[in-house]
């Protein structure tokens, strides 16, 4: 099993590494200048991942609004900032419609006009932060852009910007239900680092959060039910187990293209450089029973619940959950779980991951069955081994059963009467 985690991981990290696109940087006075066309003219910025907005000077301001590049209506307030010497100066807050970065366009993102006439132009966080991962080779002066979509258009939020995106309530607004989630209507409006998506998602009250990677898993399957996600990849809460530097992900976009649709990837926590779009949850109504049952499947004598529990669990609480669900549900064996593999299509709705069965071992070890390729693998049994769980209940004792068959279940139903097996008889 740990072998197939590893395989996980090098096929994660070479999908994250797909879509690159490299900008050649010029160097100039100890700084890198990338360019640019901004509402399509041509400019030349310094690079700056210091600096929180994109800013241009008076000149360059004077010059776009007298040629009708910039208007009034791109004017969206003023603010003050300190500058690189610590001095505090006014500047003029204004959206640009469009910036192209060789072929990669960026809509309505926020800037500032410095109130001098020879300040650098620089290309800060608020446009750096919309291109995902980037990694900068100051040998080569080259700019990498990893994961990147075609485009980014910030003014999709653009009712949350007018009701203070920050305010609890424009986060939230009508929150919706599903699978024991309450689930934030909006996504924070901007991408984030993994901290700052942590500290935002808290800061929404009591009980607001990251998803963890099963939970986002639940968003992604019902992104258009639950609806407003504009970003490309989304952060969960789930540490990566092979590699402690990672935090599992997963791409919500089409932009990507279909075939990374809901792919599961790896965001590094540590970088700096590292932005993820964010949606808040909290835990809701328990799931009920009835949730996980649905309209149960049959092959042959064994009933199967619809539906997988939605979150992946140690052995313990698996066999505690599924027998939690009534009279006679509970773990399947190592056999009936080969019967749900083989006959996965026509049950529906098992992902391809790792699935728990009852079946022994030995004293500290349990049977998984991969449902990607039916491989069967043997996991320790502790806090780091987390797999997913579908409950099976048998309704009649079959018929010519091996008695020595140690996958035979120990209880059963015969006319709704609880009946005890056992190989002493």
């Amino acid at each position: 099993m740990r072998q197939f985690l590893l395989i996980l991981t090098t096929t994660f990290l070479h999908i994250s590494t797909q879509a690159q696109t490299v900008i050649k940087m010029e160097r100039e006075g100890g700084v890198s200048i990338i360019p640019c066309k901004v509402n399509g003219i041509p400019m030349s910025f310094v690079f700056d991942t210091g600096a929180s907005d994109v800013t241009i000077s008076l000149t360059e301001a004077n010059f776009m609004f007298k040629n009708g590049y910039l208007t009034k209506n791109d004017i969206t307030g003023v603010s003050n900032y300190s500058d690189a010497n610590g001095d505090i100066t006014e500047g003029i807050n204004i959206n640009l419609r469009e910036i192209e970065i060789q072929g990669l366009k960026l809509y309505n993102i926020e800037a500032s006009i410095v109130k001098n006439m020879d300040a650098p132009l620089l290309l800060g966080q608020s446009a750096i932060s919309k291109l995902g991962t980037v990694q900068i080779n100051l040998t080569d002066n080259t700019l990498t852009i990893m994961n990147n979509k075609p485009s980014f258009d910030f003014s999709k939020n653009e009712k949350l910007k007018n009701n203070n995106f920050s305010s609890k309530t424009a986060i939230i607004g009508k929150s919706k239900f599903i699978w024991g989630l309450e689930i934030a209507e909006y996504d924070f409006t901007e991408e984030m680092r993994y901290d700052d998506a942590k500290k935002a998602c808290k800061s929404l009250g009591k009980g607001w959060r990251l998803p963890t990677q099963d939970e986002l898993n639940i968003l992604y399957k019902n992104k258009e039910k639950i609806g407003n996600f504009e970003g490309f990849d989304y952060w969960s809460s789930t540490l990566h187990l092979s590699n402690p530097q990672y935090m599992e992900a997963q791409i919500f976009s089409s932009d990507s293209g279909k075939d990374y649709e809901g792919m599961q990837v790896v965001r590094s926590h540590l970088s700096q450089f590292q932005f993820c779009s964010v949606r808040a949850v909290r835990d809701g109504k328990p799931i009920s029973n009835s949730e996980i049952i649905g309209e149960s499947k049959f092959v042959g004598d064994l009933e199967i619940a619809e539906f997988d529990f939605p979150k992946q669990m140690m052995w313990d609480e698996a066999k505690k959950k599924c027998e939690l669900l009534g009279k006679g549900w509970r773990l399947p064996t190592k056999k009936e779980l080969n019967i749900l593999y083989q006959n996965k299509n026509n049950i529906g709705g098992f992902e391809q991951k790792g699935y728990w069965s009852y079946t022994k071992f030995d004293n500290g070890r349990r049977y998984v069955v991969n449902f990607d390729d039916g491989v069967q693998g043997i996991p320790k049994i502790d806090k780091t081994y987390l797999f997913k769980v579908r409950a099976v209940r048998t309704l009649k004792f079959p018929i010519n059963a091996d008695l020595s068959s140690k996958d035979l279940p120990d209880i059963y139903f015969e006319n709704n009467i609880k009946v005890y097996y056992s190989k002493n008889f």
